[in-house]
């Protein structure tokens, strides 16, 4: 959570918060100027918190729309390493494949025998050698 949604709370859908707020402002020019229903200080006044409301509604919208982002490029690398993982198994250096090793195997694997024992490899072990 960014600093702006811990201060200013984070909306369902922030882009629907957003166009709520503009709405707002809409009708709030329509009441003060086709209306007149409102004095120009009450105008002013709320006009310019909905402007503000509105600014930080369509911060946290953009905060939010650059996570996910990162969730995607997040995904597609993870995709990638899937997709790949033989490839860049053959082709990486021993650090490498202990770093594909522990992403896909983060508990470590078990090394069945035929006698049907198995053993977990404990950390620090490799199965690359």
């Amino acid at each position: 959570m960014s600093k702006v949604q811990a201060r200013f709370g984070s909306p369902r859908c922030p882009e629907r918060q957003v166009a709520d707020v503009q709405r707002k402002l809409g009708r709030l020019d329509e009441v003060f100027i086709y209306e007149q229903a409102i004095d120009r200080a009450t105008y002013e006044t709320q006009r310019d918190k909905l402007r503000e409301e509105l600014m930080l509604a369509e911060l946290v919208a953009h905060e939010a729309k650059i996570d996910a982002f990162d969730v995607e490029g997040i995904l597609g690398f993870a995709e990638h390493l899937v997709a790949n993982a033989g490839r860049l198994w053959v082709e990486g250096t021993l650090e490498h494949r202990q770093l594909i090793q522990r992403a896909i195997f983060p508990e470590g694997s078990r090394l069945c025998q035929p006698s049907s024992t198995s053993t977990r490899l404990t950390e620090g072990h490799s199965i690359s050698g």
